[in-house]
């Protein structure tokens, strides 16, 4: 075999790896998740994966999300963002867009590592799995690395 380089590709996700998945029942969890846990490094930075209006800031202490806050689409979706260590300087009723800061994600509520969870309600209320409305926006996120290698 003749030497020569060679091109590898990898993909990799800038969200993170999901620790538990919309319904699991785990040791944490004896109910059904409402949500998705996503790793992250603890103080690493939350930016708004929609445009909505602040419909809610929480500090529940060491229960539930912690420090948690929600938004309101337009489509009627609450989308729930918990376990932060900080927030943005926002407040109740702010529009958000897109990608704008919203806070640092932590371990703040029940948790046992830093990891962001994000819950969606829908219209009437019901939690649905957030892999179903953000399943394209995951996909488009996966970023490829190319690496070139002598071989």
């Amino acid at each position: 075999m003749k030497a020569g380089f060679a091109t590898i590709k990898y993909q990799l996700s800038p969200l993170g790896t999901i620790t538990t998945r919309f319904g699991d029942i785990d040791k944490t969890h004896s109910r059904p998740h409402t949500g998705i846990d996503i790793a992250a490094p603890e103080g690493y930075e939350l930016h708004s994966p929609v445009e909505g209006i602040i419909s809610k800031i929480v500090d529940y202490q060491d229960r539930n999300i912690g420090k948690g806050l929600f938004i309101k689409t337009e489509e009627g979706y609450q989308i729930i963002l918990g376990h932060l260590s900080k927030f943005a300087d926002i407040k109740v009723g702010d529009i958000v867009h897109r990608g704008d800061y919203l806070g640092n994600i932590g371990t703040t509520g029940r948790c046992f590592g830093s990891h962001l969870h994000l819950g969606i309600k829908d219209s009437s209320g019901k939690f649905i799995d957030p892999l179903t409305i953000f399943f394209d926006d995951i996909r488009a996120a996966v970023t490829e690395i190319v690496l070139v290698a002598f071989i």
